[in-house]
Order: C-alpha cells, then structure tokens, then sequence
C-alpha cells in the first residue's frame, strides 16, 4: 500500500499490505500482475484494487531502468582499504551514496532530471523513499 521497502522480519511477514518483491517481478506482466494485485486486495480490501494494482504495476515496471554495473577486479580486503581511507576523515559513505555516485557517474542527468524528479512525485503523492 505504501511502496515501502522493508526487510524481512516476524512481525511484518504477518502483515497483508507487505509482500515478497519476486512475488511481482517474477511473473509475466498482464494477467499475473492482476493476479497479484487481486490477491492483496482481497487480503486487505477489495475496494483498493486500483490502487494496490497501480503500486503493483509500478514496482514491476522498476525492471525497466537500465543501471550500470561496475565489476572491480580486487579482493574485498582491498575495497576495504579504500573504503577505511575515504572514512578516516569522518566522512560516512553508505551504500546508496557509492551507488547513487556510479548511476550519476554513467548518465549524466538521469540523477537530476529523473530521479530527483521521481523523488519529489512520490512525496508530492504522500510517499516517502530515502535511498539511503
């Protein structure tokens, strides 16, 4: 209901609004979709279907973004190495901010032009998604 990520635990395994991510990018996109987003509805409440298909129909159509990949031909103890010089100064670099760096790094403007963009219609729609 909400687009959230989420990690797995007890609690919110039990929870109808929250799913599995494979159980939508792992089906063909029409008539599974429709299946998917039926059986949440149902779960929750069938008078949400549109909604609850719309959010389901966007997480699928994430597959679509192309992203670069990087393949570093080191071992792990000298990423590790790297990573201890860049935060020697006190600096924190999380996850998203590397990752967040090489997509900018390899299309230019699409950080910007889209995914700020992107960003700001989820909030403006009450949605809330920090890539950090």
């Amino acid at each position: 209901m909400t687009l959230e990520v989420a990690l797995e635990y007890p609690a919110l395994k039990k929870d109808p609004t929250w799913i599995y991510p494979h159980e939508i990018l792992c089906v063909d996109k029409e008539e599974d979709l429709e299946r998917v987003a039926t059986g949440l509805a149902n779960k929750i409440d069938i008078k949400l279907f549109t909604k609850i298909y719309n959010n389901v129909n966007r997480i699928w159509d994430l597959q679509d973004i192309n992203l670069p990949q990087i393949k570093v031909n080191t071992s792990l103890e000298n990423i590790a190495t790297i990573f201890e010089r860049i935060n020697s100064a006190g600096t924190r670099v999380k996850q998203a901010d590397v990752t967040l760096s090489y997509i900018a790094a390899y299309n230019e403007g699409w950080t910007r032009e889209k995914f700020m963009k992107y960003l700001e219609a989820l909030e403006d729609k009450g949605f809330y998604f920090d890539p950090q």
